[in-house]
């Protein structure tokens, strides 16, 4: 929300301050930020009845909602929903923060419900279905398909491999560019069939219609429905910077589904939810922001604010923006400073990092470290509060692991590859600038090293342990990010008792991060283990 709240204020001109709908040939869904807009409504009217909201009104509200979307937007060709599914375990870590703070916050609606593997999911994907069926009969265009990719729909391989498997958010964009890239395939196709039969006249047709960015390409009015998160705008970005010209896309960010009279509409398109043209944000970031000439600008940006924070990595403690300079601001002028004539960020370095430019990286975190200045001391007493020690060691180690998920989350959110199912950051604050400095200053070939062992070796560590415990990748999600308050979400007995005294194992061992019970899969899987055996003799 920080991040779009920026680029608004940036790019004020990417906001579509009409609000008009308008007829789409393709439309994009992420349920889960549906569920929890409509949620969040549902209890600002609850505070004001005496009426409690149930799951059954949510996802009321939420399937209403889409229906709605589809009736303004009115898509010719297709409307894909999708329901977060298993989660690369990079962004674990960060939606059991998210949850541990959900379950403090309390109130009548849990929103932790909204996790794959919970029995409110598993309603949700059968709502969705009848949905589709409904959807399928009730649009007449001869093109049009509804597609419903459900939480419990990705297998272990497609999520190693950055498949479909992940956040609502992330299925959406890939959708969007595999779609995107087959339709570019067809039409290079019919060119190259065209000139193999020698068809000259058809061959000049299509290749005057390219040159004059004309349809069916050009036209293509896609509409991507997310929430307000950093991830969505970082993605639609990327996936325009990675397009053809003549590419058009409307972000529908959703903040209430009913807004203002109850309706979809409201002054606009979902009430009170924004319209952003992601041309105009992309080229807008690239010029204005970044000061680069071309579309690529835009990927860079969202490759720089990794180190500002996202689901996946923690913000450097010097550019957050509760510091003495608004941390986005001056990473960008930072950026602006070290980069050199056809110089990127995201390109030239070793491929285990997605070709992550250390280089670039190591000038750039050099001079935020010159902003770092504080009381003597004050790293070392940083490292022990957020990081839980200070030894030379173990920083080291974060630091390598800092990097590494910094690549990750590059790639992740600008290219759609997942470059390990089961790589993540443990923990939920980063080195200060200085330290990564000086570990890419001295110990660059270790960092690589140890990203390398950390692709190849994590993803079967995880797996190993879930297959000992014998659930389902679904459900080993929801039991690594669902705190013990929640266990009554949790069907199967034996899981419900797993979550609690796996809770309390990673409490008392306090490995890592202490802030919170960190992902240990292994004391998960033998806890689920002892659990089955316990609820076997009870019977």
């Amino acid at each position: 929300m920080r991040l779009f709240q920026y680029v608004a204020r940036k790019v004020p001109a990417a906001i579509l301050r009409d609000g008009k709908a308008r007829e789409c040939d393709e439309m994009y869904v992420d349920i889960t930020a549906v569920i929890h807009a409509a949620a969040n409504n549902l209890q600002q009217k609850q505070r004001r009845s005496t009426s409690a909201v149930s799951e059954e009104d949510v996802i009321a509200a939420s399937v209403a909602y889409i229906e709605r979307l589809a009736e303004m937007f009115s898509p010719a060709e297709r409307l894909y929903v999708a329901a977060d599914g298993v989660s690369p375990r990079a962004t674990m870590q960060a939606r059991r923060v998210i949850s541990h703070r959900n379950r403090c916050d309390g109130g009548e609606w849990n929103s932790n419900a909204v996790t794959p593997g919970t029995a409110f999911m598993e309603r949700v994907d059968a709502a969705l279905a009848t949905l589709e069926d409904r959807l399928m009969a009730r649009n007449t265009a001869p093109a049009f398909v509804a597609t419903v990719s459900q939480s419990a729909s990705a297998d272990a391989a497609e999520c190693d491999r950055g498949g479909r498997g992940g956040c609502g958010l992330a299925k959406v964009f890939r959708e969007v560019r595999e779609a995107r890239e087959v339709r570019e395939a067809r039409e290079a196709r019919e060119v190259r069939e065209a000139r193999e039969a020698r068809e000259v006249r058809e061959a000049r047709e299509v290749r005057e219609v390219r040159e004059a960015g004309a349809p069916p390409l050009a036209g293509r009015r896609v509409v991507i429905v997310g929430g307000m998160d950093d991830e969505v705008l970082l993605m639609a970005m990327a996936e325009y910077a990675g397009a053809r010209p003549g590419f058009y896309a409307t972000l529908l960010v959703v903040r209430d589904p009913a807004g203002p009279g109850g309706g979809a509409g409201g002054g606009g398109a979902g009430g009170r939810s924004t319209l952003v043209d992601v041309r105009s944000l992309a080229e807008g970031v690239a010029h204005s922001v970044m000061g680069a000439a071309t579309r690529a600008g835009a990927t860079e940006f969202g490759a720089l604010v990794a180190l500002v924070g996202n689901s996946a990595v923690p913000c450097l403690p010097s550019l957050n923006d509760n510091a003495d300079f608004d941390g986005i601001d001056a990473l960008v002028g930072i950026y602006k400073d070290c980069i050199r004539t056809d110089e990127r960020l995201m390109g030239g370095g070793p491929a285990v990092l997605g070709g992550l430019n250390i280089d670039l990286l190591r000038r750039i975190l050099g001079c935020v470290a010159s902003g770092e200045d504080g009381m003597p001391g004050w790293r070392n007493r940083y490292h022990v509060a957020a990081l839980g020690s200070a030894d030379h060691g173990f920083v080291h180690q974060k630091c390598e692991a800092y990097v590494a998920m910094v690549a990750w989350s590059a790639s992740y959110m600008l290219r759609g590859v997942c470059l390990s199912g089961g790589m993540y950051y443990d923990g939920t604050h980063a080195p200060t600038a200085l330290n990564l400095y000086n570990a890419l200053s001295d110990h660059l070939e270790r960092i690589v090293a140890a990203a390398d062992r950390a692709l190849r070796a994590t993803s079967d560590d995880f797996d190993r342990a879930r297959a000992a415990a014998r659930v389902s990748r679904t459900e080993w999600q929801m039991l690594l990010v669902l705190p013990a308050s929640d266990a009554a979400l949790v069907r199967r007995p034996h899981l419900r008792r797993a979550i609690e005294t796996h809770v309390a194992h990673t409490v008392a061992g306090r490995r890592a991060c202490h802030n919170l019970p960190t992902i240990d899969v292994h004391l998960l899987s033998t806890a689920i283990q002892r659990a089955e055996r316990r609820c076997a003799a009870d019977i």
